[in-house]
């Protein structure tokens, strides 16, 4: 909780009168991050260790991803790119990198990026779904259909999960299919998630279906 949040930040600070440790500075700059309000600081942290050392891949990792928290992808992925040069076996740029770019409108780039994430990965359910959206966002729709029914076959049934299979489907003309899955997501989406996007796609799956009952579900 908060309460213990600023106490690892008085720690840190402590220790740190002791002695200037890169380690140190990221992480009270991860016990800011955790804060309200304490993203300058964790910020400040994270560009004390990579002004002494332009190698730290792990500080510009973190300072990357607050400013992509921030929404202000341009200044993301210029810390990701700097990460990523410092150490390219580091897998996080790459990942935040696709995030990024995601969240940019690049999807070419996202999908370069998640690519290069997903082996170094420790593959985890989140992961794959991140992985399977950027397929569908980047146009990859076979790719996107054949992840996210493995996502549902190994036990995974986030309503997204339906949602991009369906959407990938239509794309790929398999419209039986489509319909079955848009479905399954609108019963199990909550309403207020769901997006305009998503009835328009619902509608023009109907229509490849040939039904004009798009009332129905």
């Amino acid at each position: 909780d908060g309460l213990n949040y600023q106490q690892a930040i008085d720690w840190y600070k402590q220790a740190l009168e002791n002695t200037d440790n890169a380690d140190l500075h990221i992480s009270l700059g991860d016990a800011y991050q955790k804060t309200l309000g304490g993203g300058g600081q964790a910020m400040n942290n994270y560009e004390k260790v990579t002004s002494k050392d332009p190698k730290n891949s792990l500080a510009y990792t973190r300072a990357g991803y607050l400013w992509y928290a921030a929404k202000n992808y341009q200044l993301a992925l210029e810390s990701l790119d700097k990460a990523k040069a410092a150490d390219p076996n580091n897998p996080l740029p790459y990942r935040y990198l696709a995030y990024a770019y995601e969240g940019a409108g690049k999807y070419d780039l996202a999908y370069e990026n998640i690519q290069k994430y997903i082996p170094l990965s420790d593959n985890s359910v989140d992961d794959q779904i991140r992985y399977t959206e950027i397929l569908f966002l980047s146009k990859h729709y076979a790719e996107a259909v054949t992840k996210a029914n493995e996502l549902i076959s190994s036990g995974v049934h986030k309503p997204g999960i339906y949602g991009i299979l369906a959407f990938s489907q239509y794309e790929t003309k398999d419209s039986v299919n489509a319909l079955k899955n848009i479905r399954a997501y609108f019963a199990t989406q909550v309403p207020k998630k769901l997006l305009s996007k998503d009835y328009q796609y619902y509608a023009q799956i109907m229509m490849q279906n040939g039904r004009v009952d798009s009332a129905s579900y």
